[in-house]
């Protein structure tokens, strides 16, 4: 029944509110003696909140009418049998939870198998189920930030109104707007592992096309989990700026918007498609599950196969856009919200980085942007292209090769010269000497923090590894004075950072109670003392625990592919 109301698919509830214009989100689940219908309303939406809840139980009465078909029980059946068979470690303390809680369900000498498996395909107990969920005994909840209220609850001071709900609430419904889901034909029934020796083979660095692109590749069968994932990252040779930085964002969530509806059932079959906007000439695309349908759906994800739509066109209604649009602009605002360091935090993107900027620039840039701007956006990017990747797991490189000549073909790109996106990398902002820049922020909270990047050096292997030795030996030193003994914040971190071609240490320190003014000069004060300090005193016996520990940690195998995946992309 969850899996039915939270589909996202053709035909779906949340297609439908999607199509009227009063959704963007929904999600399903089950809880505590009861279950959960959640919708993201549209400014439209929260005025025709009735005709979303109208809408939520005519999907519920159309399953009624539909029953439940044989095939989506097969579906479910074979994806519970494939997340038992597949199942990866993980950490300890979670997993005892995680089954504690299910002995308590399930018989004890059964419980495994109860907790993954379907049993039995029954329609009278579907039919049982669908019967709880009635309009008279619902609890509808309508949140958002211009509510009129008449009452306050006593412990939180939570402001709400109530009303009694009448069945002319639900009057009126159409069941012809619906179909359910189609059987999914991405989930897999090829688990073979590409070689016979579980192991970690050795990384390969491949070339691809005529210089389209380079691809880091690292074949790992020795977990005998058929999975694998695929990181491209794509660079254009158009400008960075903000206008484009938004243009991206906006082109990036759009593609999203218009994929989700075929996305849904790769999300199903535990495979995972994913673009994100890194800057205004740069995104990345992933995708990620069980190999056997990898390629496919990438190959489908560049060329939706239900509307043949190519990758770098765009096609959205304008009133969809302008939801995108409005939710991005409400996300943006919403940082004046946030606790000072996180604050403090994203405005440093746009101050240490050669090529950020301040995310308020992005709020006067989104203001002018039309629909077409974005679709423009879209063919200008992939015009002309070069492809930096990153596989890693049940994964050969010519499964690469074919997803990279995918891209280029569909898009018709142009190949951008490797020497060409080299320059267009982005590099750390030096402070000229005997000065210092302040970035005051007001926002929704009483709080105040200091940031501060100290550039220690070039990036190479020889200084990552030295960075990796003192943000050992100054994290636990600056916690305990600025924090244990001068009390100065209740959040207060040092360490040593990697970005934008350089290594820099990093101190971060927050208090609602002491001045920014002061909190840097105290941070500042104990940063240049401890390295000051240390370049005359340290010695090889006080860096030697330090030295065992980091090696140690690098040397240690992470149990899940994930963690194995992000390990490499750290090193790639």
């Amino acid at each position: 029944i969850g899996r039915l109301l939270g589909d996202e698919g053709k035909g779906s509830l949340l297609s439908y509110l999607k199509q009227k214009g009063w959704a963007l989100k929904l999600s399903s689940e089950t809880l505590w003696r009861g279950f959960g219908v959640n919708v993201g309303l549209t400014p439209l939406g929260r005025k025709e909140y009735r005709e979303v809840i109208k809408a939520v139980f005519s999907y519920i009465e159309f399953m009624k009418i539909k029953g439940y078909p044989k095939y989506l029980f097969e579906d479910a059946s074979s994806l519970s049998k494939i997340d038992l068979e597949n199942l990866e470690p993980s950490a300890s303390a979670n997993r005892a939870a995680w089954f504690a809680k299910a002995i308590t369900d399930y018989p004890v000498d059964k419980f495994l198998e109860r907790n993954f498996l379907l049993s039995k395909y029954s329609v009278k107990d579907f039919n049982r189920f669908l019967g709880y969920l009635r309009l008279d005994k619902s609890h509808i909840i309508v949140s958002s930030k211009n509510e009129k209220t008449d009452s306050k609850e006593d412990i939180f001071g939570v402001e709400f109104s109530s009303e009694a709900l009448g069945s002319d609430l639900i009057s009126g419904q159409t069941f012809d707007l619906f179909t359910y889901p189609e059987k999914n034909k991405y989930i897999p029934d090829n688990f073979s592992l590409i070689e016979k020796e579980k192991k970690i083979f050795d990384p390969i660095i491949k070339s691809f096309g005529n210089s389209q692109g380079r691809v880091a590749v690292q074949t790992d069968t020795s977990l005998g989990l058929a999975k694998s994932s695929l990181r491209l990252h794509v660079m254009s040779a158009v400008e960075h700026t903000v206008r484009n930085k938004v243009l991206m964002d906006l082109f990036v969530k759009a593609k999203r918007e218009e994929q989700r509806e075929w996305a849904y059932p790769i999300n199903e079959a535990r495979a995972f498609f994913m673009m994100s906007p890194l800057k205004g000439d740069e995104m990345e695309i992933n995708i990620s599950g069980y190999s056997q349908r990898l390629v496919d759906i990438f190959v489908d994800g560049l060329k939706n196969p239900q509307t043949q739509e190519e990758f770098q066109t765009l096609h959205i209604s304008n009133s969809t856009f302008m939801d995108i649009k409005d939710e991005y602009k409400r996300g943006l605002l919403n940082i004046d919200e946030l606790v000072a360091y996180s604050r403090l935090a994203l405005e440093s993107g746009g101050l240490a980085d050669s090529k950020g900027f301040k995310w308020r620039d992005y709020v006067v840039a989104l203001d002018t942007i039309k629909l077409e701007d974005v679709q423009k956006f879209g063919l200008d990017f992939f015009k002309k292209i070069y492809v930096k990747g990153y596989a890693y797991g049940n994964l050969k490189s010519d499964s690469v090769e074919k997803c990279i000549q995918a891209l280029f073909s569909v898009t018709k790109a142009q190949i951008l010269e490797e020497s060409v996106a080299k320059k267009k990398e982005g590099q750390f902002r030096v402070v000229p000497a005997g000065k210092h820049y302040s970035v005051v922020v007001a926002g929704g909270n009483n709080n105040q923090a200091h940031l501060a990047f100290y550039r220690l050096s070039d990036w190479s292997i020889e200084n990552h590894a030295l960075g990796l030795l003192l943000d050992q030996m100054v994290s636990q030193p600056y916690f305990s004075e600025l924090r244990t003994k001068q009390q100065l914040g209740y959040v207060a971190r040092a360490g040593v950072s990697h970005q934008s071609g350089a290594i820099a240490l990093t101190a971060i320190i927050q208090s609602s109670e002491t001045n920014s003014k002061l909190l840097h000069e105290k941070s500042d004060t104990f940063i240049k003392g401890f390295l000051k300090e240390k370049s005359t005193t340290l010695t090889e016996d006080e860096i030697k625990p330090f030295k065992e520990s980091i090696i140690n940690e690098l040397l240690l195998v992470p149990n899940t592919l994930g963690e194995r995946t992000n390990q490499f992309l750290t090193a790639a």
